[in-house]
């Protein structure tokens, strides 16, 4: 059986650049992969270990 982590990166708050809404799609997803990218090499760290399954929500 593969084992499972979690790992959160919420919604961004206190990051550089965070709003709280943004006007355009893709300035919000510019700002996600941004995100992202600081903490590659903690994500590929993780996918090391575990199966990895990416899901993004909106509320």
């Amino acid at each position: 059986m593969a084992k499972a982590a979690l790992f959160m990166l919420g919604n961004g708050k206190g990051e550089a650049g965070y709003q709280f809404g943004w006007e355009f799609l893709e300035d919000g997803l510019e700002f996600l992969v941004a995100t992202l990218n600081s903490r590659k090499a903690e994500i590929i760290a993780i996918g090391r270990q575990f199966d990895g399954y990416w899901w993004r929500s909106h509320f």
